[in-house]
């Protein structure tokens, strides 16, 4: 027992001094932060505007209005309709009950023996051979997935939860809505953000699924797992099935065909952007549902447009519950029971707010005032390929991109055949792509989808660098409430930064002293009492962290005595205590006061995720009595 003063002392004198040092004074995290606010200010041009918080918070396009002002419309009034009627829902039910702002931890402590490093090595051990890392992959999720489903809630709610997400963005100093054009063909809406430091980084472009606008909840999740958990930049889009979009642009569009073309283009756009592309290192995409089928496709262009240097514009894709085949996908989406209803109805809402924007909508969908007619007939795929071959055909629209360049799309059942990702998937080319399904989706179905894009790959195993991952849960793209949270961050950070050589580079563990105060109910844990999990959570305008540590003890009740698993034990068989951390002693990245409620969120997300606890013998605090002395966490050069 004596030596523990000693131990505590040379912790404290190895694991703070050399770290901390190497860091950057508060002096140039702001002068950081004003750059950034430069740089915010410097890419706006005739082709990119970026919104003020005041017009992002109105979610009012002014920019480009005059495109539409023939039409007898009010483009930005039907907006602000719509965020009006989105506004009365958010303050309903859903609003009011459902929306949430993840920790980035699991409501459930996972035990020593599923711990996220063994996700993470599973990836870095086997990054650049794809056979090698989906079967370590598989393994994990084989082996853990019972205990890290323990939180699961069932398909509706999981569904309802990953819904519900809030991420005012609009508020985040790091973050700006910006409107941009395409090759002068189109009009991206998108959030562009960024981290303080210059330093050149990987940049996430990111794209929700069908009728998603840019911000909706289906993307903000994506921005947690990536731009607020690890060290990348991120952009991100809606989808071109979107109410923004179509009014934006006045035509109507569908397929990862073509969408997987604009990832590109973006990537290209990025590239050759004087101020942005000084920070970026790399470029990799994340697609979501319908915007998973543009991931998908994606990476297969990539392969195809190399740049000048003879690389890909994309180095890596994320698809998250893609669809692989549209046409059945869309058909059974929009079947006639009472799901298909629900959907066509869904959809026929985002079409009447654009039919008098967008002509080719009144005329392929000439009764739109009559709701009962559109809901009720089935053949709502046909009718978008119709209004997505008439916009082609009006415009002589080719494709762009190798290898389909100069290929006119002009018979429905063309638009269906090249939307068959299935056919393309063998030949992937050396573009690292990773699939990732839910066998109990009910919107993409699997036996459709996943399944189809599994066998295929069977087949053909090797040709590829296309990884398919099924789950057993995770219904239409809930993936983070069956698995954890922290678990879909570790898997999607770890996996890109394994295609960031650049930056993976860079990498280094950095450690120092964990120095707290107000401890409040802390005492030194006694004899069968050990660590279970740490809560990290900062709230806007404070200068310091609360930290919640979470002990489990068998001295409350004589029932503790014999639990086998303390990671998920009776309530009663755990004790709790909190400190307080001021900023300044954290890691960089956490070393500031959030202006904003949005930005305290992201920091909780990045300290839940990233920071780890070690004892004096420098051993993880979980599983152990130790006192927390250090604080370990992993360092990209800066952020």
């Amino acid at each position: 027992m004596k030596t523990q003063p000693i131990l505590l002392l040379l912790s404290l004198f190895l694991f703070s001094l050399p770290s901390m040092a190497s860091e950057p004074s508060a002096d140039q995290l702001r002068k950081w932060d004003l750059e950034l606010n430069q740089t915010f200010s410097d890419i706006e041009s005739d082709d990119l505007r970026v919104l003020s918080t005041a017009d992002c918070r109105r979610e009012i396009d002014q920019a480009f209005s005059d495109q539409v002002k023939d039409t007898g419309s009010n483009p930005d009034k039907v907006v602000t309709d719509h965020m009006e009627k989105n506004k009365e829902h958010s303050s309903g039910f859903l609003g009011r009950y459902l929306k949430w702002s993840p920790s980035g931890l699991p409501k459930t402590p996972i035990g020593p023996s599923c711990d996220n490093k063994y996700l993470e090595e599973a990836i870095e051990e086997t990054a650049g051979y794809p056979i090698a890392q989906e079967a370590r992959l598989r393994e994990h999720f084989d082996r853990c997935g019972e205990d890290l489903q323990r939180d699961w809630p069932g398909n509706l709610w999981g569904l309802a939860k990953i819904g519900t997400v809030k991420y005012n963005m609009c508020d985040h100093p790091r973050v700006r809505k910006i409107h941009f054009k395409v090759d002068d063909q189109y009009i991206q809406r998108a959030y562009l953000a960024l981290k303080p430091d210059p330093k050149p980084r990987p940049l996430v472009i990111i794209k929700c699924g069908a009728f998603c606008n840019t911000g909706d909840s289906t993307a903000k999740w994506s921005m947690m797992h990536t731009f607020d958990s690890g060290p990348f930049n991120a952009l991100l889009v809606g989808n071109f099935t979107g109410l923004q979009f179509t009014t934006d642009n006045r035509r109507i569009a569908i397929g990862g065909h073509e969408e997987g073309m604009t990832f590109v283009r973006i990537a290209k756009w990025l590239r050759n952007h004087r101020q942005l592309s000084k920070r970026i290192s790399s470029i990799h995409i994340v697609g979501i549902s319908l915007g998973g089928h543009a991931a998908l496709y994606g990476g297969y262009y990539s392969g195809y447009n190399r740049t000048s240097f003879n690389r890909p514009p994309i180095q890596s894709a994320i698809a998250i519950c893609p669809a692989v085949d549209l046409q059945p996908s869309l058909k059974n989406l929009f079947q006639t029971n009472i799901k298909g209803k629900i959907m066509r109805r869904l959809f026929l809402s985002e079409v009447t707010k654009a039919i008098s924007i967008v002509p080719i909508l009144g005329d392929i969908f000439r009764k739109a005032t009559e709701p009962d007619e559109i809901a009720d007939n089935p053949e709502i795929p046909h009718r978008i390929a119709q209004g997505t071959i008439k916009y082609y055909n009006e415009t002589n629209y080719r494709w762009q991109l190798d290898p389909f360049e100069n290929l006119q799309v002009t018979q429905p059942e063309e638009l269906w055949k090249l939307n068959k990702f299935q056919r393309f998937a063998r030949v992937t080319s050396d573009i690292p792509v990773l699939a990732l399904n839910s066998k109990n989706d009910w919107v993409v179905n699997f036996n459709i989808n996943g399944r189809v894009l599994s066998n295929t790959l069977d087949q053909f195993r090797g040709l590829s660098k296309l990884q398919v991952i099924n789950f057993d849960n995770g219904n239409h793209c809930a993936l983070s409430q069956a698995y954890g949270w922290d678990t879909m961050t570790t898997l999607m950070k770890t996996y890109l930064l394994s295609n960031s050589p650049q930056i993976s580079a860079d990498q280094e563990v950095r450690r120092t002293s964990f120095q707290a105060s107000n401890w409040g109910l802390f005492r030194n844990l006694y004899k069968n009492e050990e660590h279970i999990s740490q809560y990290w959570k900062i709230d806007s305008g404070d200068d310091h962290f609360v930290v919640r540590f979470k002990v489990f003890t068998p001295y409350k009740s004589f029932g503790c005595w014999n639990e086998d698993n303390k990671y998920n034990s009776k309530r009663m068989c755990y004790r709790k205590f909190a400190a307080k951390v001021p900023v300044a002693n954290l890691p960089v990245q956490l070393r500031r006061v959030p202006k904003s409620e949005s930005e305290a969120e992201e920091m909780s997300r990045w300290a839940n995720h990233n920071i780890k606890f070690e004892n004096s013998e420098g051993h993880n605090l979980e599983g152990t009595e130790g006192f927390p002395t250090t604080i370990r966490w992993k360092s990209y050069e800066n952020y």
